[in-house]
């Protein structure tokens, strides 16, 4: 038996990556189970880890996903996972406009519809109005998010698979194979089961598209707007 955990941060594809694997005969993958609402000490979470994550005689691979800035205790959690012989897949995004976009993208639809991941277009929100200046705080916050959890993964002595969303765009199926083969487990057709609340191009999911462009000019950030960035 595998035993594996996603740890990432913000907008990183994360929902359909778990969605995803649990298609997989052989594969089971389960939400984040430590959130903070749970986090009272460390025999809680423990509870938490045996009541949700029992390892299925039925599977080759058991996981679980979790943002780390929501832990009550990511000590614990690095020791439980040393200890454990879990896996560690680390799932990021590179292209931090965009992620930054879909975050405001996914307040919105989760004010209307209390669901982050839309399957019904006509429930999808159309573009919005970002001010350079809002975006600007939210890529210094996601930046943020993504150095902190490099720093804490790099702290782990586990084994590790960093993946890309870029990378599930790229390719879904190369996407998929790598993880199979990290987790050791047979090749499967796999069902996309979660559809991304906003496009890939951003000048159709944000109304004032030009003006941050020419704001962000010159910058790294520049070409992240575009839609094969």
């Amino acid at each position: 038996m595998v035993r594996f955990i996603i740890l990432f941060e913000g907008r990183s594809g994360s929902s359909f990556t778990v969605d995803t694997l649990n298609s997989h005969p052989s594969i089971i993958a389960r939400g984040e189970l430590l959130k903070e609402k749970y986090g009272k000490g460390q025999r809680l979470a423990i509870k938490l880890i045996s009541n949700r994550m029992p390892w299925e005689k039925s599977c080759s691979a058991v996981g679980f996903k979790t943002k780390v800035r929501v832990l009550k205790d990511p000590n614990w959690l690095r020791s439980h996972i040393e200890s454990s012989s879990m896996k560690i897949i680390h799932l990021t995004r590179r292209n931090i406009v965009k992620q930054s976009i879909s975050g405001f993208n996914a307040i919105r639809i989760r004010d209307k519809t209390k669901n982050w991941n839309l399957t019904d277009e006509k429930d999808r929100l159309g573009p919005l109005d970002i001010t350079p200046d809002r975006l600007e705080k939210q890529i210094e916050f996601r930046e943020g998010m993504e150095a902190e959890l490099k720093q804490y993964v790099d702290s782990i002595n586990a084994e590790k698979l960093f993946l890309l969303y870029e990378e599930l765009i790229a390719d879904e199926t190369k996407f998929f194979e790598k993880i199979q083969d990290y987790l050791g487990v047979s090749h499967q057709p796999l069902q996309k089961k979660v559809l991304k609340n906003t496009k890939d191009d951003l000048r159709e999911a944000v109304s004032n598209f030009d003006e941050l462009v020419e704001h962000f000019k010159g910058t790294p950030y520049e070409e992240m707007f575009y839609e094969n960035s």
